[in-house]
């Protein structure tokens, strides 16, 4: 357990490392995701196709759950920017626009308030 826990807090670590650093989300998105197609194709020429469409389905879910984890992180990094930036429209940001916008509030505000 205590292994299986380490290597998710490394794998979202690093997700989250490279969503935060510019320009490299090909990165994030495709090495891990293509990792299993790669060593499939050159362990492949040597079996017949036959043999190894099991391994390639493998590889398959691999790059679509890996898609949809980066894709889950990438979502709450979004969430989490956009809450950030509701608080400090609370707090400070409506204060530096005119004066009618003193009494308004966020989106997030309005939508909490309401349920």
């Amino acid at each position: 357990m205590r292994f299986t826990n380490r290597g998710w807090l490394l794998v979202r670590g690093w997700t989250d490392r490279t969503l935060r650093s510019r320009g490299s989300a090909y990165r994030l998105a495709l090495l891990p995701a293509f990792l299993p197609f790669v060593i499939l194709a050159a362990l492949d020429h040597v079996q017949t196709l036959s043999r190894s469409d099991w391994r390639w389905v493998a590889a398959a879910i691999w790059f679509v759950g890996w898609l949809m984890f980066v894709s889950w992180r990438f979502w709450r990094m979004l969430r989490e920017t956009g809450l950030k930036g509701d608080r400090h429209y609370d707090r400070e940001g409506k204060y530096d626009l005119p004066p009618e916008y003193a009494g308004s509030e966020s989106a997030t505000k309005a939508k909490r308030r309401q349920k």
